[in-house]
C-alpha cells in the first residue's frame, strides 16, 4: 500500500521511528487496514452461510486469538479478501455442519495444543525479540483459556451457536497458525520463532 508506505516514510523522517521498525509498523498498518475492510463484507457473507450472531462469535473467536498468535497472511488485500471468503464458508459454513459434542471437544482441545506449542508465529517484518515472543506467547495461552471457558459456559448455558461460532473462530486462527509453518520457505523462520520463545522464557526466568 503506497499510503502506508509514505506515512511510514514521514514517521522516520520525523524521527517517531528508526528505519529498523520501518518493515514492523508498515506491516502492523497494513494487517489492521486489511482486517478492517474486509471485515464487513466477511460479515456480509457469513449472514448467507450462517446468522448474524453466529458470525459475529466467529470473528470475535477468530481474532481474540490471532492478535497474540499470528499466522498466514495474503500477499495482497485482494488475495486476502478472496482467501478470507474461501476460509469463513469451509470454517463457518462446512465444518460447522459436522460438529457435535465429541466433535468440539476435539477441536476444543487440538486448537489448543496448536496454540500453547506454536504461538505465535515470527513474521519476518515484525522482528519481535526473544522477550517480545515469549510475552506474545504468553498473552496466546492466556487468551486460549479464556475463550475456551467463555466457549464452555455458552454451551453450558444452552446459546450452541454462539459457542459453535467462536469455536470456529478459534479453530481457523489455530489453522492459520499451523500454516505460517508449514511452507519449505518458513522453515527457518519457524525454528528462530521456536529459539525465539525458548531464549524469551529464559530471559524472563
Amino acid at each position: 500500500m503506497k499510503k502506508v508506505e509514505a506515512f511510514v516514510t514521514g514517521c522516520i523522517d520525523r524521527g517517531y521511528i528508526t528505519a529498523e521498525k520501518a518493515p514492523w509498523l508498515q506491516y502492523a498498518l497494513e494487517k489492521r487496514i486489511t482486517s478492517l475492510t474486509a471485515l464487513i463484507p466477511l460479515l456480509l457473507i457469513g449472514t448467507m452461510i450462517s446468522s448474524l450472531p453466529e458470525t459475529i462469535a466467529f470473528y470475535f473467536g477468530f481474532f481474540k486469538i490471532r492478535r497474540y498468535t499470528n499466522g498466514v497472511h495474503a500477499s495482497s488485500f485482494i488475495k486476502c479478501l478472496f482467501w478470507s471468503v474461501i476460509s469463513e464458508s469451509v470454517f463457518l459454513g462446512l465444518l460447522s455442519q459436522f460438529l457435535t459434542p465429541i466433535s468440539c471437544t476435539i477441536l476444543l482441545l487440538v486448537s489448543g495444543a496448536l496454540i500453547w506449542s506454536l504461538a505465535p508465529y515470527n513474521h519476518p517484518n515484525m522482528v519481535l525479540s526473544g522477550k517480545e515472543v515469549a510475552a506474545c506467547a504468553a498473552s496466546a495461552k492466556k487468551s486460549s483459556v479464556q475463550l475456551s471457558v467463555v466457549i464452555s459456559v455458552l454451551y453450558i448455558c444452552g446459546f450452541e451457536y454462539l459457542a459453535a461460532g467462536a469455536l470456529l473462530g478459534y479453530v481457523m486462527a489455530a489453522t492459520m497458525l499451523l500454516i505460517a509453518y508449514i511452507p519449505k520457505g518458513r522453515k527457518n523462520n519457524a525454528e528462530e520463532g521456536t529459539k525465539s520463545r525458548k531464549n524469551g522464557q529464559k530471559g524472563a526466568e
